[in-house]
């Protein structure tokens, strides 16, 4: 008999397991790195005649170092200094018979640093070179990435967040399903977002949690391409972000960030309106010593209470969201001895929204309250067990709930969802989801680790030979209830008069009810993914570097109801080399070829368990028409419900023949035995150049093709199944697909240049483009298993089902280009920096699709329940766009330092996004894209879509929105004001 363990018994077999595998990391047996950031510094030792110089003794000092790291070159003259914090380094090589040098570098998020030098020998007095590497060179790295200071993001004029760091680097865009970020192709689901090393995705969107307070964050890194095998669970890109740790002085922070919704300029939207009241948030932080070189402590804490004005969808019913959340963070850092350290952290996050909104709804009854308690806990340990050999392991465990989200009631007349079929099936009445029912919880556990040895030898270069492995534990426990009575009306149309809403039903097939009951509660999914990789980072010579590895990854776990599902596993081999060219040391030429493979989503993995998934049973309406006579008297959508409600159990409820396929969990779809995770291939290959110490430009290409997309199956193979009173289903299997496209070719470019002390320059461009017929996501849920080319395929027809071209996510072009001018001022003002960021964002694509009955025209094979409707493309695919957008950011930076008592920075810092207001539509999925057919139509005639063009006007048209702006988020951001004042020590 299958028991559920409880959580604290859960937990307590987690940790023990985790403290297990961190204990085995002193031995190099398989164990993963993804969840560490951790960097080196290596390189080769030589004398001017170029031989290695055995015993040179190079010692690594930074604030951010707890005492001094020390190590001695080999025979070979080879050296490393592993398993560094990320910070700015000084490096000191020192040997008897040789002048010292110093070298000053940056050692970024999880980044290896190449730093070989020539020694010359010792003249009589003894003297010191110090040169200063160009912290931003990112000529050599073998991964296409990107690395932010805070100190930059707190100059441009950004909103401090995440998200608006991350998209200042190449390949980003923040065009998925509701302005999600997508990297490099990939659906926005796809990619692996970390805070301090610990998974901070969404368990169901793939997108990063809030997980930090904006000044504690030290830097944020960014790959896009050339991703190390030590990373995985991703096919878009890494993001890694780090926070502060303390250090030997006692240091900190006091803002208020001042916004205010009324100080942004109205988009042209004719509703568009603003909350005049302005919100403060404040933010703290405060670190230092409890025993210098020893123990570090650091903590901060934030507070906002945000109010915003919002409209609703096509209605255009103003109201106002809020989201009240509180912030905590405290960490330790201990060093045991000068090669021994461990870090603990938590942070807690307490959100409360009210008036929340999901998707597309026309009235104030759709909205809801909800809190959103988080918690993560995080242990690490970085080790040198000797002068060669290197361990780094880490733990986390994140806990998520969703708190009363959803309807308030369960009663048939008020917690039933009305939809509008013309209006994009746009909702009203009640909101989605129960939230008297059960909470959701979306947690995470990770155990990582990773054994490193560097191997020197004579002629034929160093070795850097990792290997490392992982355990993520992916939990949810969800009963997903689409709205809190279990049923939905998908009504022909409605008739606003004001803010009231009058729905119209009507008998002749274009309403229906939809029922989605829960017969299975749900036990919670706990689905594990066990990984293991070997790389071997390569230096033949100052000029070759090579980084060849292999990731295997297996998933496996158990759905809602206790079952053991899933089972693959799959390899990811990587290669990627640098190449200083000869006679030509500025340039360097970058190559790599990659295979990554995707996370298994539990929306899919759990998809064929009846635990907490609601079935669906439609049913055409038949009864009386409701309000299609906007003359008449109308009825209240009360009256509507219950008019419905009257017919349908008058005449056999739900007993009774279905409108198209029902889908009933744990019955009408199993999983494919050989389910596995989405994967893609990609080859790049690109030229850099340095400019001394002043700058470096660089251009890369890359080319991505995906597969083995997640994919349902109804064909004639696939036979039917029946419940216990014997009514039968077609049969779903859900599996993979690589009979579909996506595709991914772009060209990345990105300088840095400093053109004097006082003004840096910097900017990227990407011109890429992705394309196929499969966008494989839907908002809000995320992941769409559903490939039309093998559901009931004698039903549908590639030509107008699944036509190729440009995909939803789609945009040409995108530029960030910016300066940080350093205005000089008197001394006893202080400094005063003033940076512009310019961005460019060409449209996304959209087409006219619409809805079509192709049971008429094609002899059932076979099904039992063929489909009701199909998706048609009226136009291309990528027909139309929305428009090219462009904006002009400004920041002003004040400081000024005091001395009286201890070094005091107060600061004041201005921003204005959008400067000049300039307006466009840029949110294609807030743009009305309705079309009318027959099935939501009566105006329209069907058509035989396998034998026939339709005819606009007759057989299909645009909806009498298409192409407009359904609220005011389809314009990009408008001139938004804001400014801060603080202190920092």
């Amino acid at each position: 008999m299958f028991t559920t363990p409880t959580a604290g018994a859960r937990r307590w077999r987690l940790w023990a397991n985790a403290v297990s595998l961190a204990c085995a990391m002193v031995w190099p047996v398989p164990s993963s790195a993804q969840g560490i950031a951790a960097g080196n510094v290596s390189g080769q030792v030589k004398s001017v005649d170029g031989l290695g110089i055995s015993g040179v003794i190079v010692t690594a000092e930074s604030q951010a170092l707890q005492g001094t790291r020390t190590a001695t070159t080999s025979s070979a003259g080879d050296y490393i200094i592993p398993v560094l914090p990320t910070g700015d380094y000084t490096v000191t090589f020192t040997a008897a018979g040789f002048q010292a040098a110093t070298e000053l570098v940056r050692v970024a998020v999880a980044q290896p640093v190449a730093l070989s030098i020539v020694l010359a020998v010792a003249p009589m007095t003894q003297s010191v070179t110090v040169n200063a590497t160009n912290a931003d060179d990112f000529r050599q790295t073998l991964t296409l990435s990107q690395s932010y200071k805070s100190g930059l993001v707190e100059r441009l004029p950004l909103d401090r967040t995440l998200t608006g760091t991350v998209l200042l680097a190449p390949g980003v865009q923040a065009t998925g399903p509701a302005g999600r970020l997508v990297v490099s192709g990939a659906v926005s689901y796809d990619s692996l977002f970390l805070i301090d090393g610990v998974v901070a995705n969404d368990n169901q969107t793939g997108q990063p949690y809030s997980l930090f307070i904006e000044d504690a964050i030290q830097e944020t890194a960014i790959a896009t391409a050339g991703v190390s095998a030590e990373y995985g669970r991703f096919t878009g890109g890494v993001v890694n972000a780090i926070t502060k740790s303390g250090g030997n002085a006692f240091s900190g922070s006091l803002r208020s960030t001042f916004t205010n919704d009324d100080w942004s300029a109205l988009t042209p939207f004719p509703h568009d309106s603003r909350v005049d009241q302005t919100v403060p948030t404040y933010e703290a932080t405060f670190g230092g010593p409890l025993v210098k070189d020893r123990l570090w402590f650091f903590g901060a804490a934030r507070h906002a209470d945000v109010k915003n004005a919002a409209t609703t969808f096509l209605t255009n019913i103003p109201y106002v969201a809020e989201n009240d959340e509180n912030r905590y963070e405290g960490k330790i850092t201990y060093t045991a001895a000068s090669s021994q350290m461990f870090k603990a952290a938590l942070t807690q996050i307490d959100l409360a929204q009210g008036n929340r909104s999901s998707g597309s709804f026309l009235d104030l009854a759709s909205l809801s309250d909800r809190t959103n308690p988080q918690r993560l806990l995080s242990g690490n340990y970085t080790g040198v067990v000797s002068p060669r050999f290197f361990v780094e392991a880490q733990v986390s465990q994140r806990s998520f709930a969703l708190v009363g989200s959803g309807a308030k009631t369960t009663d048939l007349l008020g917690g039933t969802i009305l939809l509008d079929r013309q209006a994009s099936n746009a909702r009203y009445h009640a909101p989605s989801s129960c939230g008297v029912c059960t909470n959701e919880q979306r947690d995470n556990f990770d155990a990582s680790g990773k054994g490193t040895y560097f191997l020197s030898t004579s002629g034929t270069g160093s070795h850097d030979i990792t290997t490392g492995g992982e355990i993520y534990n992916d939990r949810r426990v969800d009963n997903e209830f689409p709205s809190a009575s279990n049923f939905q009306i998908f009504g022909t149309s409605i008739i606003a008069q004001s803010d009231a809403i009058y729905p119209v039903f009507n008998s002749d097939g274009t309403t229906f009810i939809r029922w989605s009951p829960i017969f299975t509660p749900t036990q919670g999914t706990n689905f594990r993914t066990y990984s293991g990789f070997a790389n071997d980072l390569w230096r033949l010579n100052d000029r070759l570097t090579v980084n060849a590895g292999v990731r295997y990854d297996r998933h496996g776990g158990t759905d809602s109801v206790g079952h053991h599902v899933v089972g693959d596993s799959s390899l990811s081999p990587r290669l990627a080399a640098s190449w200083r060219i000869p006679g030509a040391d500025a340039w360097t030429l970058n190559a790599s070829a990659a295979r990554y493979v995707g996370d298994m989503l539990v929306t899919v993995a759990d998809s064929s368990s009846a635990g907490g998934r609601a079935a669906t049973f439609d049913y055409a309406y038949l009864g009386p028409a409701v309000n299609v006579n906007p003359s008449d008297p109308l009825m209240t959508q009360t009256q509507a419900i219950q008019t419905v409600f009257n017919w349908f159990n008058a005449n056999g409820g739900t007993n009774r023949l279905t409108r198209g396929a029902p889908t009933v969990p744990g019955l009408t779809t199993v999983l494919s035995p050989d389910l596995g995770a989405p994967s893609v291939v990609e080859g790049t290959v690109g030229v850099a150049r340095g400019f001394a110490n002043r700058g470096s430009v660089r251009l890369d290409g890359v080319y991505r093709t995906f597969g083995n997309f997640y994919s349902d199956r109804v064909d004639l193979s696939t036979g039917s199944v029946s419940n216990s009173i014997g009514q039968l289903f077609d049969l779903d299997v859900l599996g993979n697909s690589s009979a579909l496209e996506r595709r991914f070719r772009g060209v990345i470019a990105q300088a840095s240049y400093r053109l004097s002390d006082r003004i840096d320059l910097a900017g990227n461009y990407s011109l890429s483009e992705t394309y196929g017929n499969y966008d494989g996501e839907a908002f809000p849920a995320g992941a769409e298993a559903n490939a039309s080319a093998q559901l009931y395929p004698e039903y549908t027809d590639a030509r107008w089902n699944r036509p190729v071209g440009d995909l939803s996510i789609d945009q040409r072009h995108r530029f960030r280009g910016w300066t940080v001018y350093r205005v000089p001022v008197p001394d006893r003002i202080g400094t005063f920096s003033v940076s512009i960021l310019e961005g460019v964002e060409s449209g996304t694509p959209y087409g006219a699709t619409g809805l079509v009955d192709t049971r008429p025209f094609v002899a059932n094979p076979g099904y039992v329940n063929p489909p009701a409707s199909e998706n048609y493309y009226f136009t291309a695919r990528d027909a139309f766009r929305t428009q090219a957008v462009s904006h002009t950011d400004l920041s002003l930076n004040l400081a000024h330092t005091t001395s009286t008592v201890a070094r005091t920075e107060w600061f004041i810092r201005g921003t204005v996004l959008n400067v000049f207001n300039q307006q466009g539509i840029s949110n294609a999925a807030a743009v009305d894209q309705s079309v009318l057919t027959s099935s939501n139509s009566s105006r329209f005639q069907s058509f035989n879509p396998f034998t026939t063009n339709p005819v606009q006007g007759v057989n299909w048209d645009f909806g009498p929105s298409f192409g407009r702006p359904t609220t005011r988020l389809a314009y990009q951001l408008p001139r938004t004001l804001s400014f801060s004042v603080g202190v920092k020590f």
